[in-house]
């Protein structure tokens, strides 16, 4: 008999598959640069040249810059260009007010550094007016001459204040501060009056019942040195309503 060997069935022919080729990719493409087409000439940024703060542009009229200069506070400048303008009639017009203006001014400023208060205050509020019509409005000029008027109503007050005379000293002071809001040392000495009102309130206090006409005097004098919204004035003029 034939070998069992040769009745087997023969192996199974495992065929070799070629390894699976992945599916091509898409053909990668390199990213896309637009090519803008050149624009005009690239212009150099404009650099313009402004004129200082508060001063009109270099093209405004003689008159107009002369009049910036003078509200600036700079009046020999302003005087330059309108010197320079020629026969201008706006620029002339300017230059008299301009000049009435300076020669009030500089009378003032010497009564101002004399410290003679009544004639500093009387040609420097003149100067203010003259520095209106010329402006039309409210400048660096102006906060200026309100300072020196503020000085010159302290200047009064001090010597009031060293006279015993409250009331007046607070109407300077007051005068000064309503002038130059941040005027230190007006502001100083009506806290000092504020002071003197707790005293003098005080001291009509204790007069009530032996001398009440005393009291009233000291309460009354309350009222001058202090604003209505002080405390003691409020209870000073309580005082004054209850006595007959």
């Amino acid at each position: 008999f034939p070998s069992p060997t040769l009745f087997r069935s023969p192996a199974p022919v495992v065929a070799e598959t070629a390894p699976r080729e992945s599916s091509p990719r898409r053909e990668e493409r390199p990213a896309r640069v637009e090519e803008r087409p050149a624009r005009a000439e690239e212009r150099p940024a404009r650099v313009e040249e402004r004129p200082a703060r508060g001063e009109p542009p270099r093209s405004a009229s003689a008159h107009d810059r002369a009049l910036a200069l003078f509200a600036d506070g700079n009046l020999s400048e302003a005087l330059s260009v309108l010197d320079a303008a020629g026969d201008d009639r706006e620029a002339k017009i300017l230059r008299a007010k301009i000049d009435k203006f300076a020669k009030v001014y500089e009378e003032a400023n010497g009564e101002y550094r004399a410290k003679r208060t009544q004639t500093a205050i009387k040609q420097l509020i003149q100067a203010k007016a003259f520095e209106s019509k010329v402006t039309g409005r409210r400048t660096k000029l102006t906060d200026e001459i309100d300072r020196k008027l503020a000085d010159m109503h302290y200047v009064q007050g001090i010597s009031s204040y060293l006279n015993q005379d409250f009331a007046e000293a607070y109407r300077n002071f007051k005068a000064a501060v309503a002038l130059a809001p941040g005027h230190s040392p007006s502001l100083r000495k009506l806290d000092d009056l504020a002071v003197k009102a707790k005293e003098l309130f005080e001291e009509g206090y204790r007069l009530k019942d032996s001398d009440p006409a005393g009291a009233r005097e000291r309460w009354r004098k309350v009222l001058q040195v202090v604003p209505s919204s002080n405390e003691h004035y409020k209870k000073a003029q309580q005082w004054l309503d209850s006595l007959p």
